[in-house]
């Protein structure tokens, strides 16, 4: 992790050197990816598209049931006078 001040004077982001160990009084930490480690939104484009597959059939298949629901209980509904 790197730790970023601001230059009071001009307001401009610098690298703090030497690195502190203790990250925790930095105005900003910068990590990379393998610092993070396994993070859900870390996807590759491959995992991304088979969970938006599995939501869209969630819907079709959500909009099926309504569909027959529908289909099923419009007979039982009471004619308007």
């Amino acid at each position: 992790m790197l730790c970023i001040e601001p230059n009071p004077i001009t307001g401009d982001l610098r690298l703090v050197n030497p690195q502190p160990e203790d990250t925790g009084a930095c105005a900003y930490v910068i990590a990379s990816g393998a610092e993070l480690g396994n993070l859900p939104w870390n996807l590759t484009v491959e995992q991304a598209l088979e969970i938006g597959l599995y939501i869209w059939v969630a819907f079709a298949v959500a909009f099926g049931f309504r569909k027959i629901a529908e289909f099923l209980w419009r007979d039982r509904e009471e004619p308007e006078s």
